[in-house]
């Protein structure tokens, strides 16, 4: 039985009277059950008569039943149960029994004053049900009426709780939108659909809204606190498109500017290459996000290295978020809720990198029934299982995930792939309970492993481990905290055994160990006030070689470990100081200590940073301060309202970095190293100012912004010509610190309904390095500003989403982008007896334009309700136009020239059918 799920619904004005007993008809009981446990009561009443009961198990578990007689009626017997608890019950005229704890409800029809409360009600609270309510509908036009007028003492605010249920599936829906009408505010529902309301007194019309549910309102009169849930059903009529308005208000009247969002639902409707879509990669279609190359495993944001970009995973760091050198996304899109990417605004509880914040959010299992759902394609297959452990209290969620693609590689004519192998698998876990009314215990679990193996020669192997625990407390109405334990991890290994004399297993790997605690706390409606901090433990094993045979001549070889600590406090305060004006104001403190033992090159003054020049170096002691770092990051944003449906938007922020990347080949590949901050290599420090115009149109169906920004990047990291970056204990003379900038515009196009909706965007931008020096080892491109790999002034990007029946839905997306800097041998020349290249100054050249245009049909299958399983049917073509893009661009000495080749990855169409089912 659904008991606390129809329970949660009724409670809607089941909040507090005096007394109450049933007026309806009587049930009468001829058999006794006195001593019995209130369970198996309830069990054989049900049996016996045509009645449903619905409580919360947990109220009743010790209780037995009190009987004085017999026969003896429903309602007796009740009473004399519970002559001794705070419980009651009230006895619908359709057999419903509801029972609830502390407060009961009173039948009649009222729609009052205040006045006429205080006449009619006691100085407890009071909750109003019309008959309409009592049978389950009309919850929309009746009031309900929350505390006494008459009481003593009155307070000015209020807290304003409850649920949000999907009503088809019986779930609670996360993200769900509660707007309160009269204050044009609101809140959202979190991972429980639980959501909260810090109100003055007063009526208000509350509406529920969920992107592809209808819509529902309750209409309160508030006197004191209490608790009001809603249900959302499916949107079945074939009616106009429907807005959720609230939701794209928030568009205008947020102060955060530079924040995308997409919910999986959105994310699976786009064409997917290999039969899944690609989470991070997704991200690409919006403005401002771009990648240097097809399939790189690095997304760029405003002119930010790919290393500059913060991806956590339930809160943990990701390190590489992708599988088979970017060809496909790291998780399942079976287990992500969504994402939000903050390109600007970054909130002050984030910190670690300068450019951006990719925050995916987890799925959590269901809490009413088991499911079992997957998805095969040709290459690639998953299956995710999820339900409660303890019915609207706990539940599990388990996905996995694998590729079979040896057998295409197999296929293939070219002998070097039908000798390869390439195969992965992730595994996503995370179960969540919640712990009496305010508490909740969430933990998640993330593994993945990667294996290639080229020509049968050289394998690349990695893999990425990350676990969660977070804790969620309330202390009180209005301040909640979470406390968080992470632990992330990321190695790879690279090995040969095509010849036994040159076998050898290289191996790199980074741990990330972190706690926080963050608070969140709401004076009042004015102030949303964020507080924390956190300590992470950075452990890092920069590489190390060994043979991998008894007959490799390879000699044993191990880089010194790194230790390094880092601290972060911060505070921020989002300020509604009028309906026309608010401030998000933010300060993050943090401190970086570089840890020993360390063993540091000491160089000649006034000298260039080069191996020739090393004088000596000093020994640190395990522990002790190697070299400190860290000072203010400073966050702040502005919204000014031009009008009910624009605004204008200022933004400001700060970023430390004391982790970066290192490789130096165009694209990011899974050999790419990451780097502590030590005494030579400087922490990256990021500044960028935005400014925006907000505005939407046709009563919100289509939705503008215009932003634009410039950043300043100090201490960026950019390798030497010909830099040695793997197994390096002098990795500080094959890399400099310079600086960065960046600037551009962003616009943006949404269109927002129910049979079509997507955007179009267009981004400018430009991206510049300068690496000066003194000393002509440590300049690049003699010093001047040069365009980075992933400076490409100009994107577009188009999405559109097409429902033409329940079954039947198309998408499309086009993207096209100006190609990405390269540098050419331009020249050959003799010397040493040898011939040599001359190079073009650093990225003088550019790959042509990219474009691609992609086609995506999804069918699903008969939507009645009763079915052993749900199937549907996603068919995808990748590359419309078969255009051959340039993946890279590569040279081959053909006596006195070099001649250029362009390498494509997709140069044909690529199709792919994926069955997806639903048990």
């Amino acid at each position: 039985m659904k008991r606390y799920t129809l329970l949660l619904g009724l409670q809607l004005g089941l909040l507090a009277v005096l007394s109450g007993q049933s007026g309806d008809p009587e049930y009468i009981l001829n058999k006794n059950f006195n001593g019995q446990a209130f369970t198996t009561f309830v069990t054989e009443v049900e049996a016996a008569h045509d009645l449903q009961f619905y409580y919360f198990p947990g109220w009743t578990s010790e209780l037995q039943v009190v009987q004085n007689q017999t026969p003896a009626t429903l309602s007796e017997v009740l009473t004399s149960t519970f002559a001794d608890t705070d419980y009651h019950f009230f006895i619908q005229p359709n057999g419903q029994v509801i029972l609830t704890q502390g407060k009961t409800i009173r039948p009649e029809i009222q729609l009052m004053d205040p006045a006429e409360i205080a006449a009619r009600n006691s100085a407890e609270n009071v909750a109003v049900i019309s008959a309409a309510e009592r049978q389950l509908k009309d919850f929309e036009t009746e009031w309900i009426i929350i505390g006494d007028p008459a009481a003593p003492e009155q307070k000015p605010r209020v807290k304003l709780s409850g649920f949000v249920r999907n009503t088809d599936t019986d779930r609670p829906l996360p993200e769900a939108i509660v707007f309160v009408e009269e204050l044009q505010s609101g809140t959202t529902t979190d991972s429980l659909g639980y959501y909260e309301l810090n109100l003055p007194q007063g009526k208000y019309r509350i509406l529920y809204q969920s992107i592809g549910l209808k819509e529902t309102s309750r209409n309160v009169q508030l006197f004191a606190g209490g608790q009001v849930n809603a249900g959302l059903g499916a949107l079945i009529l074939d009616m106009e498109e429907v807005v959720v308005r609230a939701n794209r208000q928030e568009h205008v009247r947020s102060t955060q500017m530079g924040v995308e969002a997409l919910k999986i639902e959105t994310i699976k409707q786009l064409p997917a290459l290999l039969g899944e879509v690609d989470i991070v990669r997704s991200a690409l279609m919006l403005p401002g996000v771009q990648t240097v190359g097809e399939f790189s495993s690095g997304i760029n944001v405003r002119g930010g290295g790919s290393d500059q970009n913060l991806i956590l995973l339930n809160g943990a760091p990701v390190f590489n978020a992708s599988h088979l050198f970017g060809f496909s996304s790291s998780f399942s899109p079976d287990v992500i809720e969504g994402f939000e990417l903050y390109k600007s605004s970054i909130p002050a509880k984030f910190g670690g990198r300068i450019s951006s914040v990719l925050d995916l959010e987890m799925k959590q299992g269901d809490l009413e029934d088991w499911s079992l759902k997957g998805g095969i394609s040709p290459v690639t297959s998953r299956i995710t299982v999820e339900g409660p452990i303890v019915k609207d209290r706990s539940s599990l969620i388990v996905s996995g995930r694998s590729t079979y693609s040896d057998w295409i590689l197999k296929r293939i004519r070219d002998a070097s792939f039908r000798n390869s192998r390439a195969n992965y698998y992730d595994l996503t876990t995370r179960y969540k309970t919640r712990i009496g009314q305010n508490d909740q215990l969430d933990a998640s679990l993330y593994l993945s492993r990667d294996f290639f193996k080229l020509n049968g020669d050289t394998t690349f192997a990695y893999q990425n481990r990350n676990a969660v625990v977070n804790y969620r407390k309330g202390f009180g109405e209005k301040l909640f905290g979470t406390f968080s334990g992470i632990y992330s991890h990321y190695r790879f290994n690279v090995g040969s055994d095509a010849q036994a004399i040159r076998s050898f297993d290289l191996a790199y790997q980074i741990d990330h160990l972190e706690g926080k605690a963050h608070f969140s706390y709401a004076p009042d409606d004015k102030h949303q006030i964020n507080f924390g901090a956190g300590l992470i433990n950075y452990r890092l094993d920069p590489g190390s070689i060994e043979p991998d045979s008894p007959e490799s001549i390879v000699v044993p070889r191990q880089l010194d470990k790194e230790r390094a600590l880092e601290g972060s406090i911060y505070v921020s305060d989002e300020w509604t100081v009028s309906d026309k004006f608010s401030v998000q104001a933010g300060l993050r403190l943090t401190q970086y200590l570089f840890l020993g033992p360390q063993k540091v090159y000491n160089y000649q003054e006034n000298a260039a940073r080069i191996e020739e020049n090393i004088v000596d170096s000093t020994l640190y002691s395990g522990g002790s301060i190697v070299q400190r770092y860290g000072g203010p990051e400073y966050r702040m944003s502005l919204r000014y309202s031009l009008g009910p449906n624009s605004s204008l938007k200022a933004a400001f922020n700060r970023n430390r970095q004391y982790l970066s990347m290192l490789f130096n080949s165009a694209t990011v590949s899974p050999t790419a190293t990451w780097k502590l901050s030590d005494s030579h290599i400087r922490p990256q420090t990021g500044d960028q100012f935005s400014l925006g115009l907000f505005k939407n149109m046709l009563e919100d169906r289509l939705e503008f912004s215009l932003e634009g920004y410039y950043k300043l990047i100090r201490n960026m990291v950019e390798y030497k010509a010909g830099a040695e970056l793997l197994l390096n204990d002098r990795l500080e003379t094959d890399v400099v610190n310079g600086e960065g900038r960046a600037y551009g515009l962003e616009v943006l196009f949404k269109k927002n309904g129910r049979k079509l909706n997507g955007w179009m965007s267009y981004t400018y931008s430009r991206t510049r390095f300068r690496a000066d020096s003194p000393y002509a080892e440590d300049r690049i491109n003699q010093g001047e500003w040069f365009p980075t790999n992933f400076d490409k002034p100009h994107d577009f990007s188009f999405v559109a989403f097409y429902r033409a029946s329940r079954r039947f839905s198309f998408s499309t997306n086009i993207a096209y982008s100006t190609g990405r800097p390269i540098t050419i041998p331009v020249a050959k020349y003799q010397y040493a007896n040898g011939v040599r290249l001359q190079y073009s100054r650093r990225n003088e050249f550019r790959v042509p334009d990219y474009f691609r245009w992609d086609l995506s049909v999804n069918l699903e299958g008969s939507h009645k309700l009763k079915k052993l399983a749900h199937s549907s049917w996603s068919l995808s073509l990748y590359n419309v136009t078969g255009r051959q893009n340039v993946y890279s661009i590569y040279f081959v000495s053909d006596g006195t020239t070099a001649r250029g080749y362009q390498l494509s990855i997709f140069g044909k169409p690529f199709f792919t059918l994926t069955y997806n089912f639903r048990i």
